[in-house]
Parts: structure tokens; sequence; C-alpha cells
């Protein structure tokens, strides 16, 4: 039986999936960068537009792996993370983060 999309129980995007990751504060342009991970290189475009204008340092990911090598050099003070991902999915992500 495959789930429903429109099954809340379906949806691995669920507050609980994600709360640890979201409760530290935002971090300002002067604290450095801001990793954006997203298998869409348009919506990584658009990050990385109105990232820039507001002055942070931008690094792109095209996935959770090549995400988690780039966090080997260093960390940002940010990640903007795609969770629907082929491959390596945000969830993942976040676990092996």
């Amino acid at each position: 039986m495959t789930a429903d999309a429109s099954d809340p129980s379906a949806n691995p995007a669920r507050p609980s999936a994600v709360s640890g990751a979201t409760k530290r504060p935002l971090p300002t342009a002067a604290e450095g960068s801001v990793l954006v991970v997203d298998d869409n290189s348009v919506m990584r475009q658009l990050f990385r537009r109105a990232l820039e204008q507001a002055q942070f340092k931008v690094m792109e990911a095209e996935g959770g792996m090549r995400a988690l090598a780039l966090l080997e050099r260093g960390r940002p003070g940010l990640v903007v993370l795609d969770l629907m991902m082929a491959g390596m999915d945000g969830f993942k992500f976040l676990t092996r983060l």
C-alpha cells in the first residue's frame, strides 16, 4: 500500500522531525556564511542572490553528501536545507550532521 500525500502521518516534514534543528537563533551577516543545500539549482541560485544581497557569504551543495563534505572544511552560521531531495534527503542529512 502506498502512502497518500494528503495523509498527514505520511508526511515526513513534521515539526517533531526538525524541532532540534530550529532552536538556534539566526546569525547576522557578520557571523559569516550560509550553506544552501538543495537539489534544485534554480532554488540554490535564488537563495544565493537573496543571501548575498544581505551580505552573507554563501556556499552551495546540490545534495546531502556534498553538504557533509563541505562541512568538513568548516561550519557555516546557518544551513538552509531542502528536506525533500533525491539521494540523501534533508532528514538523513540532519541525522548525519
